[in-house]
């Protein structure tokens, strides 16, 4: 009974998290004040959940723990609240129903999308519209910015394939790619749409592989993604290749490049003035985006946070090809792609993956390895 009380507050906590997350990300400022304040209610609610737990494996608390720790602190240092959030989850999700947490955030992800765009089809909330070089017009249908809504959809995709993956087949991949289409037709939201593309791509090409103990290189992507992102935004300016790479991602490693010079990178991470192009238009000044997660984190939260998230990842990533979890693998390789170009890891509401890590922490020990493998078949 105490098991079931603690996964439901859990869950509870999670679902409104989300949703509030989601219509925190509108042009209505009065409804993001407000959201804020319940994203905050549900930690507490979050914290209350681990009061509930009975007996704790020593070893895997005192990780969770280590991990809330180190992120208060780089939140101490940075001023940046998201991170704290991602320590609560962390600490609080130690033995829950990891599965049912992902579904409860995925139906908090498509009903707070659905309820943002029926405020913006009544007229509560107004558009934001941004232009192109080339006169392209982009609508955000009432999110803060077109890419918003592009980000979600992409989160909702990966997590149909992380809980549903063996269920997946064309009657439900084709109507998804059509909304896909959809929305990048009028957001031109190009990042999300690409990584949704690869992410149906390699979840049908792997859909027959008995194992994936060949892929075990790629349990190593994030190393190689934020070794290779820091090293080209450092030696940017050398030469015209890492000029044609800056283009190919949207100028990613030029911003990181012009924060690094701004900013020395320390173990806790530090304040960094951002400024998105919403609060740009809405109130002037110059704008200040750090958009990639691999960037954000080591200049932002410090060298230990990010530590910490890329081997919590690599190690996620290794235990569920090892255990034959294919679709959160695959949703967690997908992802490690898209945040070279959004900031989306260093929130809770847009990096629900990190329950993978905590998930991955609890089914490695030989008593859990069992019951991870009969249930894999979800996965």
């Amino acid at each position: 009974m105490l098991y079931k009380l603690k996964n439901l507050f859990f869950d509870i906590s999670i679902f409104f998290y989300v949703f509030f997350y989601v219509l925190s990300a509108t042009t209505n400022r009065s409804i993001s004040s407000h959201g804020n304040v319940i994203i905050l209610l549900c930690s507490l609610l979050c914290l209350f959940s681990l009061l509930m737990t009975k007996k704790f494996d020593s070893k895997v608390i005192f990780v969770h723990f280590i991990c809330f720790i180190v992120a208060t602190l780089a939140a101490f240092f940075s001023g940046g609240t998201s991170i704290v959030y991602i320590g609560v989850a962390i600490l609080c999700s130690y033995k829950i129903d990891f599965k049912k947490a992902k579904k409860f955030a995925l139906c908090a992800l498509i009903i707070g999308t659905l309820f943002v765009m029926f405020l913006f089809a009544l007229g509560i909330i107004d558009q934001s519209v941004r232009y192109r070089e080339d006169g392209f017009v982009r609508y955000s249908f009432g999110f803060n910015h077109p890419n918003v809504l592009g980000q979600f959809y992409f989160i909702i995709c990966l997590l149909i394939i992380d809980c549903f993956y063996s269920k997946l087949n064309l009657k439900i991949s084709i109507p998804l790619l059509i909304i896909l289409l959809f929305i990048f037709i009028f957001t031109d939201s190009r990042t999300s749409f690409w990584c949704t593309i690869l992410l149906f791509l390699v979840s049908f090409l792997l859909k027959k592989a008995k194992t994936l103990n060949k892929m075990f290189l790629f349990d190593f992507s994030p190393i190689f993604f934020m070794v290779l992102i820091i090293s080209l935004s450092l030696l940017y300016g050398r030469n015209q290749l890492i000029y044609d790479v800056n283009n190919l991602l949207s100028g990613r490693i030029s911003s990181i490049h012009r924060f690094l010079n701004d900013y020395p990178i320390t173990f806790f991470g530090q304040e960094v003035f951002l400024r998105g192009s919403f609060d740009t238009i809405a109130y002037g000044g110059v704008g200040a985006v750090l958009d990639s997660s691999y960037g954000r984190l080591i200049i932002m939260y410090g060298i230990v946070p990010t530590l910490i998230f890329i081997i919590g990842y690599c190690f996620s990533l290794k235990t569920f090809r090892n255990l034959g979890g294919k679709g959160t693998y695959i949703a967690l390789l997908i992802y490690s792609i898209y945040i070279i170009f959004e900031a989306s890891a260093c929130n809770f509401a847009t990096n629900i993956f990190i329950l993978s890590f905590s998930e991955a922490l609890f089914n490695i020990s030989k008593k859990n390895k069992s019951i991870f493998i009969k249930n894999k078949s979800v996965c």
